[in-house]
């Protein structure tokens, strides 16, 4: 344009006056321009941020509101999600506790039962190696079940298990009792043995030395000494036997041996009484005793002698009593033709 207006002044001789308000115009027109482009640019762009606030957004709708304090972005279904995913934690990690709760006990229970086996069967020594690994195994047991209490507490089948653990323990603790009182009672019975044969080899001699001492008065302190002696070894033997009936009636392998060591105590028994009734007896009165001791053996004797010839002579009688009966039968008897 402004070629235009310098070539229609250069034609009639004002191009250079009209160059100059032309130049002068296009001033004015841009620093009256400038401000108007600023005011539509600004416009346009708020017209672009409401256009993109209310474009995902229904009319007369209002946006959601997140809840307070959830992180930024998160929605409703993402926090469904996620609680989900911590209720399926949380089960795992009981369902895996309990899991380890049960083996535990069934550990402990395995053990037990391992010791249980060996009981009947095994040494002295060795019932005291397996008593102090039951009771150790109990001891485990019983803090470990403390400290944990809550969550088997919270579970009937770890309950359950606790309960048979007790049972099992319960029995081993009965067996091991059993196999202790079997070995204890068998030292019991060869105790009396021991003491039956300690007593065959002393109370033989006891009763030579009591009758020697009852011969006179001197030595009466001395025989009271032996009784006194006696007494306690008699009392021991009592006890011991005593002991041993109770074995026999405990382990049946030793009431087969119970008769004979029976027959032995019947013997040191009456030796035992013949030793408590020695005393000093004067001669006198020792033959006096002798002559009654004697007398009473003739008497007994004579009655002895008497019921034999009674018996006899009953006998006799009914031997002649059935022969008259058949002698009489056959008088009465005819010939036969």
């Amino acid at each position: 344009m402004t070629n235009l207006l310098t070539l229609y002044g250069r034609r009639h001789g004002t191009h250079k006056r009209g160059h100059r308000h032309l130049a002068l115009a296009g001033c004015r027109a841009r620093r009256g321009l400038w401000p108007g482009l600023r005011l539509c640019l600004l416009l346009w762009l708020c017209a672009c941020a409401v256009s993109l606030h209310g474009a995902g957004t229904p009319t007369g709708a209002t946006m959601p509101q997140e809840p307070a304090g959830a992180p930024y972005g998160q929605d409703v279904a993402s926090q469904t999600l996620m609680a989900q995913m911590s209720v399926q934690e949380d089960n795992y990690n009981t369902q895996r506790l309990r899991t380890q709760l049960y083996n535990r006990v069934a550990t402990f229970s395995s053990e037990l039962k391992s010791y249980m086996v060996e009981l009947p069967l095994a040494s002295p020594s060795r019932l005291e190696y397996l008593e102090k690994k039951i009771e150790h195994t109990s001891q485990r047991f019983t803090l470990w079940s403390q400290s944990y209490q809550l969550d088997i507490a919270d579970d009937e089948d770890l309950l359950g298990a606790v309960a048979d653990f007790n049972l099992l323990l319960d029995q081993a603790t009965k067996k091991l009792q059993e196999a202790q009182d079997k070995y204890a009672a068998r030292d019991d019975f060869e105790n009396c043995i021991r003491l039956l044969d300690r007593a065959d080899s002393i109370y033989p001699k006891m009763v030579d030395l009591a009758q020697e001492l009852s011969l006179s008065s001197l030595f009466a302190d001395s025989l009271a000494a032996l009784k006194q002696q006696e007494g306690m070894l008699a009392q021991t033997i009592n006890d011991g036997f005593a002991k041993a009936e109770a074995a026999a009636e405990q382990d049946k392998a030793l009431s087969y041996r119970l008769p004979e060591v029976k027959e032995r105590y019947v013997a040191i028994k009456v030796m035992s009484e013949s030793i408590q009734q020695s005393e000093y007896v004067p001669f006198f009165d020792r033959i006096k005793n002798y002559l009654l001791g004697f007398a009473a053996v003739a008497i007994i004797l004579m009655l002895v002698n008497l019921i034999s010839v009674k018996i006899k002579s009953y006998k006799q009688l009914r031997e002649n009593a059935k022969k008259l009966k058949n002698t009489l039968n056959q008088d009465h008897e005819y010939p036969q033709i």
